[in-house]
């Protein structure tokens, strides 16, 4: 298998996510970003803490098919939120209560 497009990146990822308008979702431990899929180059993105000693780790994360939204979920503290990308917004929140 030859290598087509190649990208590096400091922190080892955790997610990827082929998404509509010709997108790839690149999740580390510490950013989300947004890359063309032609060209790997990064079109927008944003900061994430996937570990946080307070609220526990975050297990799963999961982008809605236009990437508009995002669900974060911990098994830790039995929780889940789901977040406006743009806004970064939490919309709802799920727990074991």
């Amino acid at each position: 298998m030859n290598i087509i497009k190649q990208a590096h990146f400091d922190s080892s990822i955790t997610y990827m996510k082929i998404i509509e308008d010709n997108k790839i979702i690149v999740v580390d431990e510490s950013t989300v970003r947004f890359l063309n899929m032609d060209t790997l180059e990064l079109e927008s993105g944003f900061k994430i803490k996937m570990m946080h000693n307070r609220y526990g780790n975050l297990d799963l994360i999961d982008f809605s098919k236009k990437g508009d939204y995002f669900v974060v979920c911990s098994t830790d503290i039995l929780v889940a939120k789901l977040y406006d990308t743009e806004t970064k917004d939490v919309i709802a929140t799920l727990d074991k209560n």
